[in-house]
């Protein structure tokens, strides 16, 4: 009797063991319908980006990082120029729509914000756009926008030129300087207070102009005009 159940659960399938080729098969299929997984370097399914878009954003990381070092170097160099300054181009442009459009009014303030700032975004998306993949183009367009925001060059000109000035104890002309930088009336500060303001305006400067501009940089190529002009 013994020798009979024996033969017969030898004869029996192995439930367990077809089973475990069935879920093997089961995940070879899937392995090989799903593009994301296996062969020719492919990724994991749901593990990050395919190669080649990991490859298209690390190549507009290193064209922005480029363009943002060109425009600096640029901006130190050069500086601002005396006339035809885009931020100065801005703000004539807002100027005369503020005095057309704007009132103490929030339909008529939001209309104007609007209508000031949409060139800078259209034109912005339009250069995102036209200049796409093309790597040379790109790192152009962000070092001439990093050159327009920047003004470091500038900034620290007008700080030497006021320290001059009262290392010289020439208030007068410490006086005439002082607007350069700031919208203080100068008139009857002393040299403590000159001082004073110019610190004050040169760090609430570097600041807006340069931290926070490099800062914006890196979400886009043309993000840090869209913020300076909205600043």
């Amino acid at each position: 009797g013994r020798q009979a159940r024996g033969a017969a659960e030898a004869a029996r399938p192995d439930r367990t063991r077809g089973q475990g080729r069935v879920a093997g098969a089961s995940r070879q299929g899937r392995h090989d319908r799903d593009p994301a997984v296996g062969q020719g370097g492919r990724q994991r399914a749901g593990l990050g980006r395919p190669a080649q878009d990991q490859h298209s954003h690390a190549a507009s990381l290193r064209a922005r990082a480029a363009g943002l070092a060109l425009g600096v170097l640029v901006d130190a160099a050069v500086g601002d120029p005396r006339r035809g300054h885009p931020v100065a181009g801005f703000g004539r442009w807002a100027g005369a729509l503020e005095r057309r459009l704007w009132a103490d009014d929030r339909t008529r303030g939001i209309a104007f914000a609007g209508a000031a700032l949409l060139p800078v975004l259209a034109g912005g998306v339009a250069l995102e756009r036209v200049t796409g993949r093309r790597t040379l183009a790109r790192v152009l367009v962000t070092a001439a926008a990093t050159w327009a925001v920047l003004g470091a060059r500038t900034l620290a000109a007008e700080g030497r030129a006021m320290a001059r000035h009262l290392e010289d104890a020439d208030l007068p002309a410490a006086r005439g300087r002082l607007p350069h930088l700031c919208g203080r009336t100068p008139d009857g500060l002393d040299e403590p207070e000159l001082a004073r303001a110019t610190v004050e305006s040169l760090a609430e400067n570097a600041s807006d102009a340069v931290v926070a501009s490099l800062f914006w940089a890196l979400y886009g190529t043309t993000s840090t005009p869209r913020r300076r002009s909205a600043r």
